[in-house]
C-alpha cells in the first residue's frame, strides 16, 4: 500500500496479499494489480507476504551478490534451500578462489 499511496506504482504492475487485492485495486485504479508472488517491474518489486518476501529477498541476493552468498543466507534462516545444497563455506571458499 505504501508504494501506491506515493503513486510510486501508478502505470506499473504489483501485486499484494490475496485478502487485499480487491480493495487494493479499487483504491489505485492506476496500478495494475497481479494475481502473483512476486511482481518484478522494472526497478519496483512487490510480493504478497512474509514467505514471498523471503524467497524475493534470496532472488535478489542471488542475482546481485551470487549462489554461494545466496547459500549461506539460506543456511542462516534454515531454509528448506540451505539443506538440498552443499555446504555454504565450501561453496564461498569455491567462488572467491574462481574471482
Amino acid at each position: 500500500w505504501l508504494l501506491a499511496q506515493a503513486g510510486l506504482l501508478d502505470g506499473r504492475q504489483a501485486t499484494i496479499h490475496w485478502e487485499e487485492l480487491s480493495g487494493f485495486t479499487e483504491a489505485f485504479p492506476d496500478v495494475q494489480a497481479e494475481r502473483a508472488r512476486q511482481v518484478w517491474d522494472g526497478n519496483r518489486i512487490t510480493c504478497t507476504g512474509a514467505l514471498a518476501a523471503f524467497d524475493t529477498m534470496m532472488e535478489l541476493i542471488g542475482e546481485q551478490h551470487g549462489a554461494a552468498l545466496r547459500l549461506e543466507v539460506a543456511t542462516l534462516f534454515m531454509s528448506p534451500e540451505a539443506t538440498e545444497t552443499q555446504d555454504p563455506i565450501l561453496a564461498r571458499s569455491k567462488s572467491v578462489a574462481r574471482a
